[in-house]
């Protein structure tokens, strides 16, 4: 076979109206001008090849990065650390790690999106993998690889990779459960009574998000410092904070604390609580410290009250004085106290923690009911009533008025209420302020303690007389003494006879004795609503020789106006010794 193939080829065309016995004409031949461009045009782009190439090769043997650099184009959380060496290096990735702290993780739960940190779940960043990492990013194996890694190094980003050290299960764990709660919670140890002695119940574990799964999920390389959203769906038990050998342990405290009862002291007076009794408060509260010894409140006070309510410090009344000739209400200066403020449960419980078997009550405030407003209430406005008797000065009596009198001077009688002086005084003893003086005791003059305060008892008699007020018990002298108004007296002996008054107006009536050397004045303070005048007297006999005297009083209402008529009675005897 002919390979050659010529140049040139003639030309026949067969088609209508050609003459085809014309002779053939041939060309030129033209192939071999383009040939020798062509030719020209490769020689100088293999020069211009050659040239750059050794250009890029110088180039590349001038830039390519040492082992110990980092390789052109390589990023770290978005900046470029290309050329970074050494310390350079540590101290970016030092800057990344710190700042990790702060990446959020946003975890998901129960359709919420709760966002956690890092530093939160105790996750770090592994400094020498991202270290080692960093620089092996943008290099080859290869000679080839190696420049080609090289040459892309001028138009892409090379992203190294954040690694992640390997978190400490347990602290992701402590982590999620702070951060979000449990899944379930767990079921704290409890504390029952069994054949009289506390017993340890153990508790039951709940369930929380499981970390390890939590770090499964995220990627085991980061590139960047940006949220990471996780949806962690297993779950791991989460025992009660509380290890069960100290729950133990605090009963066999408890237990031992109480075998012999329980002491409190209030005020003046300690009192034992049965063990069985203290054992029924006592509850044992689980939290992230331990257990934690706690009381049932409502049962330990409504206890200790019953046991000690007479103990403690009453609160004052207000009070109602004279200033000026004008009543002035005096508001509580002391609240008081009584048995028991909350707190003493919580003194108890702390005692029973650290093994003490006795505690020291606290007392609550306890303010009296008569307070300022109460006083206000009672309408003791002015002056209804007074009456003022004479004696000697100088005698031992006296003191004795005088003593009755400073007792009694502001006692108030409420609305509808009575007024004892036997109940209000005591017994006329020496311990009690009272001098021995002359009496008269079942008809014969004598001695006895408390000698002289009849006139008292006759001064008030007669001030409650006039001021239009009811008596329950009096009794007169059994001798008649004219210092007194005939047949309008009172005396007193312990415990009978009395004297009563009755307050039987709507409003309060305060009692308020004064004295002098010679003289005592019983002045009686409320709203005006009577006036008693006397308006007769009769005289009758019972016995040989005594008198019995009867006495008129006419009380005129302020409110209405309408009269009342009623009497008071008095019986003599006709001398000492004489028995009717």
């Amino acid at each position: 076979m002919n390979l050659r193939t010529p140049a040139y080829q003639p030309r026949l065309d067969t088609a209508e109206g050609v003459d085809s016995s014309a002779r053939p004409e041939w060309t030129a031949p033209l192939a071999e001008p383009p040939k020798r461009g062509i030719k020209r045009r490769l020689a100088v782009g293999s020069i211009l090849l050659v040239v750059a190439g050794g250009a890029l090769a110088l180039a590349y043997q001038l830039d390519k990065p040492a082992a110990s650099h980092v390789a052109r184009g390589v990023t770290l959380d978005g900046e470029p650390v290309g050329g970074l060496s050494g310390l350079e290096v540590d101290r970016r990735i030092e800057e990344v790690a710190m700042a990790f702290g702060s990446t959020p993780i946003q975890v998901e739960r129960d359709r919420e999106l709760v966002e956690l940190t890092s530093a939160e779940l105790g996750i770090t960043v592994d400094r020498s993998a991202t270290a080692a990492s960093l620089m092996r990013s943008g290099r080859g194996t290869g000679a080839v690889s190696r420049f080609a890694n090289w040459l892309s190094g001028f138009v892409v980003d090379r992203r190294a990779p954040i690694h992640l050290a390997t978190p400490s299960e347990d602290r992701v764990n402590a982590g999620l459960d702070s951060g979000l709660g449990l899944v379930e919670r767990w079921g704290a140890p409890t504390v029952t009574m069994r054949d009289g002695e506390l017993v340890a119940v153990p508790g039951q574990a709940g369930l929380g998000l499981d970390g390890a799964h939590l770090v499964e999920l995220l990627p085991p390389v980061m590139a960047r410092l940006e949220a990471i959203p996780v949806t962690p769906t297993q779950t791991r038990p989460v025992d009660p904070p509380a290890a069960s050998e100290r729950l133990t342990e605090l009963i066999a405290q408890l237990n031992a604390a109480t075998v012999d009862g329980f002491e409190a002291t209030f005020g003046q007076r300690t009192a034992t609580i049965p063990a069985t009794r203290i054992r029924q408060w006592i509850d044992v509260e689980i939290g992230d410290e331990g257990p934690l010894v706690s009381l049932d409140e409502p049962a330990a006070l409504a206890h200790l009250r019953s046991v000690f309510g007479g103990e403690g410090r009453p609160g004052n009344d207000a009070t109602v004085e004279i200033v000026d000739g004008e009543p002035t209400i005096v508001a509580p200066t002391d609240n008081g106290s009584r048995c028991c403020a909350p707190q003493t449960v919580d003194r108890i419980a702390a005692a029973l923690q650290d093994g003490r078997s006795a505690s020291y009550l606290v007392g609550v405030e306890a303010p009296s009911t008569k307070d300022a407003e109460w006083a206000e209430g009672l309408g003791i406005v002015e002056k209804v009533g007074t009456f003022t008797t004479k004696h000697a000065a100088g005698q031992t009596r006296v003191k004795n008025i005088h003593r009755i009198a400073d007792m009694v001077r502001g006692v108030i009688i409420e609305p509808g209420g009575t007024f004892s002086v036997n109940d209000h005084i005591g017994r006329r003893t020496k311990a009690n302020g009272f001098f021995s003086a002359g009496v008269i005791y079942e008809g014969k003059f004598t001695t006895d303690y408390g000698g002289g305060i009849s006139q008292f008892a006759t001064t008030l008699f007669n001030a409650a007389f006039f001021g239009g007020y009811d008596f329950g018990e009096y009794q007169s002298h059994s001798i008649y003494i004219s210092r007194y108004p005939y047949g309008r007296e009172a005396t007193l002996s312990f415990p009978h006879p009395d004297l009563q008054i009755i307050n039987n107006s709507p409003h309060g009536v305060m009692i308020w004795p004064t004295y002098t050397a010679s003289t005592i004045t019983i002045d009686l303070y409320s709203t005006p609503w009577a006036v008693g005048e006397q308006t007769d007297q009769s005289t009758g006999r019972y016995g040989p020789g005594c008198k019995s005297v009867t006495t008129e009083r006419t009380r005129v209402f302020v409110e209405d106006g309408r009269t009342e008529v009623d009497t008071v009675e008095a019986r003599y005897r006709p001398a000492e010794g004489v028995r009717c």
